[in-house]
């Protein structure tokens, strides 16, 4: 026998009847939802898996209850195939508080965490990095479990699909992919969207990575499964990654409403001769396994089940609107608690030697918590920040990754979905811009998405630069960007002791906390208490006392707001420094309440004066204080382009202690 026929004789009797149900169940679901779409009962988008059935249920009857998987946008044959109830994904599809996601996620975002269902997505390939970091975090734990990604063929041309393959294949990941080539990336055929050497094979695109690769008929139940066991068994055993092209077809467009101008009648004609739900029912009537009798039995229930999942979904409630503003962070608030020092001793460190030393700790005090980026190893990253944890807890856990910030950051989503607590690093913060649809569009929306029942415990490590001539690209502080998102928190850490409090609070949190660092601030140095020390994300600090003037300020500027206060002082104006020290969420409290107190307030930030971060704590202390203030409140911050190289230049648009004097003296 081939290693294919002997995974297909495993199946009896029974086994084949329920492949036969459940691709029924989906393409009975799928039918009415189209129906319940037309009649306007269904809301927003819908991307049908009608032809493409055999491919999930194939798949799915080859795993375990403990794997993972990432879907699409047409992503409800996956959800059904992996046993999730129709009554609530329609709900979900209907906007109910009954769905899965509490009406948050809908068609194209349903998921199911504790099924291992990690989420449709709707962004094309934006699953495949999540499933890698599942695949990551089964081989960390030593658990076994497999990931699967679902995608088409038109993800094969996004850079996501390829730096996460290289990255399974570099590290030997138990990760399957799977191609389902059903002819068209939206609406355009396949020999447009790849070259005429590959239509024929797609499996080619994970050549370069060492992965298995297989091609299979995505139309043939049977040889679905197959291909997937074996592909599942070499995943298990640790034999790496798997890529396996379904090839097979979509009976209906795009999405609903989809005029189908690009293909025609004959075409179609052609391909339902294959549809797995006409061709199996019969196979198994043919071999005796079911009756004409008993298949018409299994139609009628099916269709009662799904009619009963339409009226579940009718019947269940909206969401209250105060629903809209839950689920975005979690409930954890033991991350969010200071931790005060009980014996007060201090040590004087660097900010760079307390990055280090506290990510130390927090791995030794925690076996879940890992470092993966660029050059983490060895030099202990580009800014020597993690010196001698790669000596200290092997490459297992301070892992070099390739130059791929989608895989970076995407790769410790999926690893933070599954039960890792990953701090990975971008190397600047203008380099986030490449990891932008993770951050954006998964990091941030998958909790909410999902109705708040993911926990994300992600640490991103980035660094603002300014003052060193690396020009544009590498000189920009983009907290203020990152803030803009809901879902992620940010922190500004600027002290040597804000540092250690706010990077363990980062790394204890179940929300995703990006830490901006500031090269200007690295060799600052200042006290660190020795005892545990955590403070709490959200909370910001008085600096330095003063009754004339409110500066506030973070990271490097904060150090020129405190040298520019000194010198102030000499001159008779008392200076007060307020250090936000976290971004999102921002202690508006405090700063106003200074504001209130001084009448007169700056803004400082590198961030450029349009939009920045300036804009917003001015707008924030107008609000909270407008009455109390004697003047508007004064930005400053980089003129409004990017960063020159050449010195003078650089000089003239970046701020320093003495433009912040400056501007105190005009409001006094």
């Amino acid at each position: 026998m081939s290693s294919q026929e002997e995974q297909q004789s495993d199946l009896d009797d029974q086994d084949r009847i329920e492949l036969l149900r459940t691709m029924r169940r989906i393409r009975e679901f799928e039918s009415e939802m189209q129906v319940r779409f037309a009649d306007g009962e269904v809301p927003g988008f819908l991307h049908l898996y009608i032809g493409e059935e055999a491919i999930a249920v194939g798949v799915e009857q080859a795993l375990t209850e403990n794997d993972y998987i990432t879907s699409t946008h047409r992503g409800h044959g996956h959800c059904i195939a992996r046993g999730l109830e129709t009554d609530r994904m329609a709900a979900e599809l209907y906007g109910k508080e009954t769905g899965y996601c509490n009406g948050k996620g809908g068609s194209m975002h349903i998921a199911d965490v504790d099924a291992g269902m990690l989420g449709a997505n709707g962004i094309v390939a934006g699953g495949i990095p999540i499933a890698t970091g599942a695949a990551l975090s089964s081989k960390m734990r030593d658990s076994n479990e497999v990931a699967v990604s679902y995608f088409g063929d038109g993800a094969l041309s996004q850079g996501a699909f390829h730096e996460a393959f290289n990255l399974a294949g570099l590290w030997n990941l138990p990760l399957v992919g799977i191609i389902e080539n059903n002819q068209y990336g939206e609406m355009t055929g396949i020999e447009d969207h790849h070259p005429a050497e590959s239509v024929d094979d797609l499996t080619v695109y994970g050549e370069p990575y060492g992965v298995n690769r297989v091609q299979v008929d995505g139309m043939d139940v049977e040889a679905v499964y197959s291909a997937a066991s074996e592909a599942v068994e070499r995943a298990r055993a640790g034999k790496g990654p798997s890529l396996i092209e379904c090839i097979a077809y979509r009976f209906e467009g795009h999405h609903e409403g989809d005029s189908e101008f690009y293909r025609d009648e004959d075409e179609l004609n052609e391909w339902r001769q294959k549809d797995p739900i006409r061709t199996y029912p019969q196979e198994l009537i043919d071999r005796s396994v079911l009756t004409e009798s008993e298949y018409e039995e299994i139609e009628r229930e099916i269709e009662a089940e799904i009619q009963d999942a339409v009226d579940f979904a009718r019947q269940s409630d909206q969401p209250a609107p105060e629903a809209a503003y839950n689920g975005l962070y979690s409930d954890n608030v033991n991350a969010n608690e200071s931790s005060v020092p009980q014996s007060g001793d201090t040590e004087e460190l660097t900010v760079r030697e307390v990055i280090s030393q506290t990510l130390g700790e927090e791995m030794e005090q925690n076996d879940r918590v890992f470092l993966q980026g660029i050059d983490v190893a060895g030099r202990g990253g580009t800014f020597n920040t993690l010196e001698g944890l790669a000596e200290r807890f092997g490459e297992d856990r301070v892992r070099n990754t390739p130059i791929s910030e989608v895989a970076i950051v995407g790769s410790g989503l999926g690893a933070a979905a599954t039960g890792m607590r990953p701090v990975v690093e971008v190397m600047y913060s203008g380099f986030l811009g490449v990891a932008g649809d993770q951050l954006l569009n998964q990091v941030a929306k998958m909790r909410y998405m999902f109705g708040g029942k993911l926990d994300i415990p992600l640490t991103i490590r980035t660094q603002n630069t300014m003052g060193y001539e690396a020009a544009a690209q590498h000189s920009q502080a983009l907290h203020n960007w990152i803030a803009a998102i809901p879902g992620i928190k940010v922190v500004c850490a600027s002290t040597p002791a804000d540092t250690k409090g706010l990077l363990k609070a980062a790394v204890r949190s179940d929300d995703p906390v990006m830490v901006f660092e500031h090269s200007g601030v690295y060799n600052r140095s200042g006290p660190v208490p020795t005892d545990e020390y955590v403070l709490p994300i959200g909370e910001a600090a008085v600096e330095r006392e003063g009754e004339d003037v409110t500066v506030v300020a973070t990271q490097v500027q904060l150090w020129n707001a405190l040298e520019a206060a000194k010198r102030l002082e000499s001159e008779g104006i008392s200076v007060e420094v307020v250090n936000p020290r976290t971004i999102d969420p921002l202690d508006v409290e405090t700063i106003a309440a200074s504001a209130r107190k001084t009448g007169r307030c700056v803004v400082v930030d590198d961030t450029p004066l349009s939009f920045g971060m300036q804009s917003e704590l001015s707008s924030r202390i107008s609000e909270e204080a407008f009455f109390d203030l004697d003047f508007p409140v004064q930005r400053i911050g980089i003129d409004d382009v990017p960063t020159p190289f050449s010195p003078p230049l650089e000089q003239e648009v970046v701020p320093d202690d003495e433009d912040i004097a400056e501007t105190v003296r005009k409001l006094t």
